[in-house]
């Protein structure tokens, strides 16, 4: 469990830190799009990180970090 946690958190910001590029836009959580809960959070938490896909890499790094 806590291998998986560090290897979310090292992609997550390897994803974020990505998008730091003078020459692209900053907002990689764009406001039209729908805030996961806290409880989805914790479930993505237990989830293999090997079942996420690309959308629930962005949506963990907006919403859960």
């Amino acid at each position: 469990m806590e291998k998986s946690v560090i290897a979310l958190v090292v992609t997550a910001s390897l994803w974020l830190s990505s998008g730091c590029a003078d020459d692209e836009p900053a907002a990689r959580c764009p406001e039209s799009r729908q805030k996961q809960s806290q409880e989805w959070c914790d479930q993505m938490l237990e989830k293999p990180n090997t079942e996420w896909v690309e959308e629930d890499y962005q949506s963990f790094s907006c919403d859960c970090i």
